[in-house]
């Protein structure tokens, strides 16, 4: 009996690890002419419009907007990003924490917060998003990701956003 506990205990920590190492599928906006990749389980309800890309697997959510501005920063980017967060009809308010990080990564560059949304049944989810700039164009996007907030699992959401938000590219 008590190596039928451990076995099963096993088993779920490994099945909880296997959800976080979901491999990644490559996706392509076409009309804005850039990669990325998402997780298989995101991939699945992938949505390209004119006016946004969305995919998510029922507890992580993403959506890039594109903008088209040759003066604007990747800062004013993810401000847009936030002010769009704030327009949702779910949210109450929006808790960014500490000061946008400065990135640069496959040609783009960018300004990625993070922070808290509080939804208006008093809900806390966790959010990043990052105003993204290729400086070879006037195309510019800003992607929000966020997810349930879990204190045990928001380390590894925070890290899968990251991974998805690297892969970002420029078709070549």
């Amino acid at each position: 009996m008590k190596g039928l506990l451990i076995l099963t205990m096993v088993s779920l920590m490994f099945i909880s690890t296997n959800s976080f190492a979901d491999s990644m599928k490559k996706m392509e906006w076409k009309k804005f002419g850039f990669t990325f990749s998402v997780p298989h389980a995101m991939a699945r309800s992938a949505k390209a419009t004119s006016t946004y890309y969305s995919a998510n697997d029922g507890s992580m959510y993403m959506f890039i907007y594109p903008w088209k501005d040759f003066k604007i920063t990747a800062k004013q980017m993810s401000d847009k990003a936030t002010a769009r967060i704030k327009t949702w009809k779910w949210v109450d308010s929006v808790n960014q924490k500490g000061k946008a990080r400065k990135l640069k990564w496959n040609g783009f560059k960018g300004s990625q917060t993070y922070g808290t949304i509080i939804t208006t049944n008093s809900m806390a989810v966790k959010y990043t998003v990052i105003g993204i700039i290729d400086p070879k164009s006037a195309n510019n996007y800003f992607a929000i990701i966020y997810w349930n907030s879990k204190k045990s699992l928001d380390k590894a959401y925070y890290k899968k956003a990251a991974k998805i938000l690297s892969t970002f590219k420029m078709k070549k």
